[in-house]
């Protein structure tokens, strides 16, 4: 059960990690800030362990800011709505200076796939207005 899970992130590791200069390829990650980080955003209420804060390559030689969440099993869609708030809060953490529109899931089950999600204001009201319901309903 473990060895192709290995396997596959190590196939992964081979293509997605561009090294420390940032001249990859746009989306292959430049570097790692902070793994396992602790946010929290009072100015939007919320807060969450990010698994991992990493440097993604742009295309022009510069890098940005990007949550990387790994997941163990299989894909959910509650999965895109908890790194577009992760986004939200590096954003609110960073004071928006050198984000990336985009946040990663590296799904280690799925033969080490990482798919990329892209900045979804929609999605992001849409939790957000769930979030204050549920606020409202706890202090009511």
């Amino acid at each position: 059960l473990v060895q192709p899970v290995l396997a596959g992130t190590g196939r992964w590791a081979a293509q997605g990690l561009a090294g420390g200069d940032g001249d990859g390829p746009p989306g292959t990650i430049a570097g790692m800030l902070v793994a396992e980080q602790n946010v929290c955003s009072s100015r939007f209420g919320v807060k969450g362990k990010i698994d991992a804060s990493v440097r993604v390559c742009q295309g022009d030689g510069s890098t940005a800011v990007a949550p990387l969440e790994l997941k163990t099993g299989r894909q959910h869609a509650t999965h895109s709505g908890q790194v577009q708030l992760y986004q939200l809060m590096l954003h609110d953490l960073y004071d928006g200076k050198n984000q990336s529109i985009t946040a990663l899931l590296l799904y280690a089950a799925d033969n080490a796939t990482v798919t990329k999600h892209q900045a979804n204001f929609g999605m992001v009201r849409h939790l957000m207005c769930n979030r204050n319901v549920l606020a409202a309903f706890q202090l009511g």
